[in-house]
Protein backbone atom coordinates (compact mmCIF):
# COMPACT_ATOMS: atom_id res chain seq x y z
CA UNK A 1 0.00 0.00 0.00
CA UNK A 2 1.39 3.35 -0.37
CA UNK A 3 0.94 6.00 1.83
CA UNK A 4 0.52 9.71 1.21
CA UNK A 5 -0.49 12.63 3.10
CA UNK A 6 -4.36 13.88 2.74
CA UNK A 7 -5.25 16.46 -0.14
CA UNK A 8 -2.59 14.67 -2.36
CA UNK A 9 -3.17 14.71 -5.93
CA UNK A 10 -1.34 14.11 -8.83
CA UNK A 11 -0.78 16.90 -11.07
CA UNK A 12 1.15 16.77 -14.38
CA UNK A 13 4.00 18.81 -15.30
CA UNK A 14 5.84 19.16 -18.56
CA UNK A 15 9.24 20.33 -18.89
CA UNK A 16 10.90 21.11 -21.65
CA UNK A 17 14.16 20.12 -22.41
CA UNK A 18 17.51 21.98 -24.14
CA UNK A 19 17.53 19.62 -26.83
CA UNK A 20 14.90 20.41 -29.87
CA UNK A 21 11.97 17.93 -30.22
CA UNK A 22 12.15 16.44 -26.90
CA UNK A 23 9.25 16.52 -24.42
CA UNK A 24 9.27 14.96 -21.40
CA UNK A 25 5.90 14.49 -18.95
CA UNK A 26 6.60 14.09 -15.47
CA UNK A 27 4.52 13.23 -12.80
CA UNK A 28 4.34 15.23 -9.45
CA UNK A 29 2.81 14.16 -6.19
CA UNK A 30 1.51 17.32 -4.63
CA UNK A 31 1.12 16.14 -0.96
CA UNK A 32 -0.79 17.44 1.72
CA UNK A 33 -1.70 16.18 5.20
CA UNK A 34 -1.51 12.16 6.09
CA UNK A 35 -3.69 10.13 4.55
CA UNK A 36 -3.05 6.13 3.33
CA UNK A 37 -3.60 5.66 -0.09
CA UNK A 38 -4.49 2.08 -1.99
CA UNK A 39 -3.36 1.18 -5.42
CA UNK A 40 -6.23 1.64 -6.77
CA UNK A 41 -6.71 5.03 -5.47
CA UNK A 42 -3.32 6.25 -6.22
CA UNK A 43 -4.02 4.54 -10.35
CA UNK A 44 -7.15 6.50 -10.24
CA UNK A 45 -6.15 9.90 -9.05
CA UNK A 46 -3.13 9.24 -11.77
CA UNK A 47 -4.97 8.14 -14.84
CA UNK A 48 -8.01 11.30 -14.12
CA UNK A 49 -5.21 13.83 -13.57
CA UNK A 50 -3.21 12.47 -16.48
CA UNK A 51 -6.33 12.02 -19.04
CA UNK A 52 -9.86 13.77 -17.62
CA UNK A 53 -8.25 17.13 -16.42
CA UNK A 54 -5.11 18.46 -17.65
CA UNK A 55 -6.11 17.92 -21.57
CA UNK A 56 -6.35 21.79 -22.06
CA UNK A 57 -3.02 22.54 -20.44
CA UNK A 58 -1.57 19.68 -22.16
CA UNK A 59 -2.66 20.92 -25.29
CA UNK A 60 -1.44 23.98 -24.24
CA UNK A 61 1.99 23.10 -23.61
CA UNK A 62 2.46 20.93 -26.63
CA UNK A 63 1.96 23.48 -28.81
CA UNK A 64 4.09 25.70 -26.84
CA UNK A 65 7.02 23.07 -26.50
CA UNK A 66 6.24 23.05 -30.73
CA UNK A 67 7.02 26.70 -31.23
CA UNK A 68 10.26 26.50 -28.92
CA UNK A 69 11.30 23.91 -30.88
CA UNK A 70 10.88 25.86 -34.19
CA UNK A 71 13.00 29.24 -32.14
CA UNK A 72 15.92 26.72 -31.67
CA UNK A 73 15.55 25.43 -35.63
CA UNK A 74 15.64 29.24 -36.51
CA UNK A 75 18.53 29.49 -35.02
CA UNK A 76 20.19 26.88 -37.80
CA UNK A 77 18.50 28.44 -40.46
CA UNK A 78 19.06 32.21 -39.93
CA UNK A 79 21.51 34.15 -41.79
CA UNK A 80 25.27 33.15 -41.03
CA UNK A 81 27.18 35.24 -38.93
CA UNK A 82 23.26 36.05 -36.81
CA UNK A 83 22.69 35.83 -33.53
CA UNK A 84 19.80 34.72 -31.54
CA UNK A 85 18.76 37.82 -29.71
CA UNK A 86 15.37 37.37 -28.07
CA UNK A 87 11.84 35.45 -28.68
CA UNK A 88 8.54 34.97 -27.16
CA UNK A 89 5.65 33.35 -27.16
CA UNK A 90 1.52 34.69 -27.14
CA UNK A 91 -1.49 33.52 -27.49
CA UNK A 92 -3.92 34.84 -29.93
CA UNK A 93 -7.40 34.67 -31.18
CA UNK A 94 -8.07 35.20 -34.93
CA UNK A 95 -8.37 38.70 -36.50
CA UNK A 96 -5.48 39.85 -33.07
CA UNK A 97 -2.59 41.37 -32.77
CA UNK A 98 -0.02 41.41 -30.01
CA UNK A 99 2.89 44.43 -30.06
CA UNK A 100 6.20 43.86 -28.49
CA UNK A 101 8.53 46.33 -27.92
CA UNK A 102 12.16 45.33 -27.78
CA UNK A 103 15.46 47.40 -27.42
CA UNK A 104 18.23 46.27 -30.28
CA UNK A 105 21.49 47.51 -31.24
CA UNK A 106 21.27 50.51 -33.16
CA UNK A 107 22.49 50.35 -36.57
CA UNK A 108 22.36 46.74 -36.77
CA UNK A 109 21.07 44.17 -39.53
CA UNK A 110 18.23 42.06 -37.98
CA UNK A 111 16.01 39.17 -39.15
CA UNK A 112 12.53 38.27 -37.35
CA UNK A 113 10.99 35.22 -37.98
CA UNK A 114 7.53 34.77 -36.70
CA UNK A 115 5.94 30.58 -36.51
CA UNK A 116 2.76 29.87 -35.67
CA UNK A 117 0.95 26.78 -33.94
CA UNK A 118 -0.27 23.76 -35.82
CA UNK A 119 -3.85 25.54 -36.18
CA UNK A 120 -2.82 28.78 -37.20
CA UNK A 121 -2.94 29.48 -41.00
CA UNK A 122 -1.80 32.70 -41.72
CA UNK A 123 0.46 34.96 -39.09
CA UNK A 124 1.59 38.30 -40.64
CA UNK A 125 4.48 40.09 -38.65
CA UNK A 126 5.50 43.92 -39.01
CA UNK A 127 8.01 45.69 -37.44
CA UNK A 128 7.67 49.56 -36.58
CA UNK A 129 10.77 51.97 -35.24
CA UNK A 130 10.23 54.31 -32.29
CA UNK A 131 8.76 56.82 -34.14
CA UNK A 132 6.03 54.28 -35.71
CA UNK A 133 7.45 54.55 -38.93
CA UNK A 134 7.60 50.55 -40.63
CA UNK A 135 10.96 49.37 -40.84
CA UNK A 136 9.72 45.78 -42.45
CA UNK A 137 6.75 43.56 -43.03
CA UNK A 138 5.43 39.99 -43.90
CA UNK A 139 1.84 40.04 -44.51
CA UNK A 140 2.20 37.14 -47.02
CA UNK A 141 -0.53 34.20 -46.77
CA UNK A 142 1.26 31.93 -44.57
CA UNK A 143 2.22 31.18 -41.29
CA UNK A 144 5.58 31.84 -41.24
CA UNK A 145 6.58 35.50 -41.78
CA UNK A 146 10.43 36.45 -41.76
CA UNK A 147 11.40 40.23 -42.80
CA UNK A 148 15.07 41.46 -42.78
CA UNK A 149 16.09 44.80 -42.22
CA UNK A 150 18.68 47.46 -40.55
CA UNK A 151 17.62 49.10 -37.18
CA UNK A 152 17.30 52.88 -37.18
CA UNK A 153 20.13 54.67 -34.42
CA UNK A 154 17.61 54.42 -31.44
CA UNK A 155 17.67 50.88 -31.62
CA UNK A 156 13.88 51.11 -30.66
CA UNK A 157 11.33 48.42 -32.64
CA UNK A 158 8.12 47.01 -32.10
CA UNK A 159 7.30 43.64 -33.54
CA UNK A 160 3.66 43.37 -34.33
CA UNK A 161 2.20 39.45 -34.66
CA UNK A 162 -0.99 39.38 -36.35
CA UNK A 163 -3.00 36.57 -36.33
CA UNK A 164 -5.04 36.80 -39.77
CA UNK A 165 -6.73 32.86 -39.60
CA UNK A 166 -6.45 29.94 -36.80
CA UNK A 167 -9.16 27.21 -37.07
CA UNK A 168 -9.42 27.25 -33.64
CA UNK A 169 -10.15 29.66 -30.68
CA UNK A 170 -7.07 30.72 -30.31
CA UNK A 171 -3.60 30.14 -31.45
CA UNK A 172 -0.03 30.33 -29.99
CA UNK A 173 2.75 32.29 -32.18
CA UNK A 174 6.34 33.01 -31.63
CA UNK A 175 8.87 35.65 -32.12
CA UNK A 176 12.88 35.17 -32.66
CA UNK A 177 14.86 38.33 -33.31
CA UNK A 178 18.36 37.42 -34.55
CA UNK A 179 20.96 40.39 -34.65
CA UNK A 180 23.98 40.16 -37.77
CA UNK A 181 26.97 40.88 -37.59
CA UNK A 182 29.42 44.24 -36.88
CA UNK A 183 29.15 45.99 -40.29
Amino acid sequence: MFTAPANTSILPTFRHLAQPRSLRLKVKLVLGMGEKVTGKAFAFGLFTSLVVFPAPLAAQNVHTSRLYEQILENIDITLPGYILDSFGVVRLTPGSNSRISLNVPANRSLEIMGDCDDDCFDLDLVVYNKAGKILAEDREDDYYPIVDFKSDDTGRIEIDLILQECEANYCYAAYSVFIGPDS
